[in-house]
């Protein structure tokens, strides 16, 4: 290379899509070239990254050793050839993304497969699905997104919404009235029917999908497990995967039980968490580790490890004297609550007027003697 080339970093980013372009499409582009400066060959003043691909293709034995670059000779001074490899860089424009989808969508519409494509170009098949989600957004959102009008994080969240109405309402609230964060508001607007696939217990998708149920995925979230489109199936579908696992469960405690609904948080007021305790085989244990603890001759790393396996120990609860609560809360996450007991039902608070007229006032008095005191006063006034 020219050391008078401007790209002296990344030369290697984008080299394998530019293999791809090559293998595929052959040489679009002529590199510019100089004499060296010692007369002897060829210095390379644009194209650093083509020639690097080219000879990546020939060590690979993609290419033969014969293969040669069209090449465009300048007679060009050090200045000069600066300024050309400067020029050759930042004449570029990277076409807008909803062109880009456009013309991806094309090719698939004259047959092309998504990963044919992705091979073709050197790029990930998800990054041609995510072209091909932009290219099926309503007109006036490709149209706000070629004119600036709107971010293109904004475009990839209205991919969540396969209905032109709906993206185009959106559009229209984030255009007038432009929210903090526009591209969080339109995701969490169109997640807010739908349920995360994530919470499903094991099974449920299959089950859901085999019911006909379909599924909506983020293209633009590596983490998003999917969102369930028909909440209602999806939840009979957890609940039955559910009910199937309490009652494998059952055997293990005194009691398992499910709560769901919007007051599934409710099962705080019937019940009470239970203490755990060491089981006789845990509590021989930790006597043993505490003697080893207390030997003089203990090194700082002896000491730190009895300490570590000390503080692993688990007290376990008795599973024969308390239970399970299932928690289905309403977007169909599931939690297990265990070592919980049932609280005692208080005793509903006494009144004078529920007690014998031969019984007394109970010892001290308290609220039973105030009542009756307020009631003889009553009495009295009235007569």
């Amino acid at each position: 290379m020219a050391e008078t080339n401007m790209r002296t970093s990344h030369r290697n980013a984008g080299l394998e899509e530019l293999k791809a372009s090559l293998l595929v499409h052959g040489q679009l582009q002529p590199i510019v070239v100089t004499r060296a400066p010692n007369a002897d060959g060829f210095a390379v003043v644009a194209g650093a990254r083509r020639t690097l691909a080219a000879r990546a293709l020939v060590t690979e034995g993609k290419w033969p050793d014969t293969a040669r670059l069209a090449a465009v000779c300048r007679r060009a001074r050090e200045a000069e050839a600066r300024e050309l490899s400067l020029a050759e860089n930042l004449q570029r424009v990277a076409p807008c993304a909803a062109d880009e989808a456009l013309a991806f969508a094309r090719l698939v519409g004259d047959g092309a497969e998504p990963a044919a494509l992705a091979a073709r170009f050197g790029r990930p098949v998800r990054y041609v699905r995510q072209r091909l989600a932009l290219a099926a957004l309503s007109p006036a959102v490709l149209e706000g997104l070629r004119e600036g009008r709107i971010p293109l994080a904004v475009a990839e969240a209205l991919t969540l919404s396969a209905s032109h109405a709906r993206q185009e309402e959106l559009l229209l609230r984030v255009v007038e009235c432009p929210p903090v964060d526009a591209a969080r508001y339109v995701r969490e607007a169109l997640r807010r029917a739908r349920l995360p696939a994530g919470n499903a217990l094991p099974g449920v998708l299959e089950a859901y999908a085999a019911a006909g149920g379909t599924l909506t995925r983020d293209l633009f979230d590596g983490a998003d497990d999917g969102l369930v489109d028909d909440p209602a199936l999806f939840l009979a579908s957890q609940r039955a995967a559910l009910e199937a696992e309490v009652e494998r469960r059952r055997s293990d405690w005194a009691f398992v039980e499910v709560q769901d609904g919007p007051q599934a948080w409710s099962w705080r007021g019937a019940f009470s968490h239970a203490v755990p305790a060491l089981t006789p085989e845990q509590q021989v244990l930790v006597a043993g580790l505490q003697r080893e603890l207390e030997r003089p001759d203990l090194t700082e790393a002896e000491r730190a490890l009895l300490e570590h396996r000390l503080d692993a120990i688990e007290p376990e609860y008795e599973r024969r004297a308390c239970g399970v609560v299932a928690v289905l809360a309403p977007d169909g996450a599931v939690q297990w609550v265990e070592g919980l007991r049932r609280r005692e039902p208080e005793p509903a608070p006494v009144e004078d007027d529920d007690l014998p007229p031969w019984e007394g006032p109970p010892a001290g008095g308290g609220r039973w003697t105030r009542l009756r005191r307020r009631r003889c006063r009553r009495r009295c006034a009235g007569s």
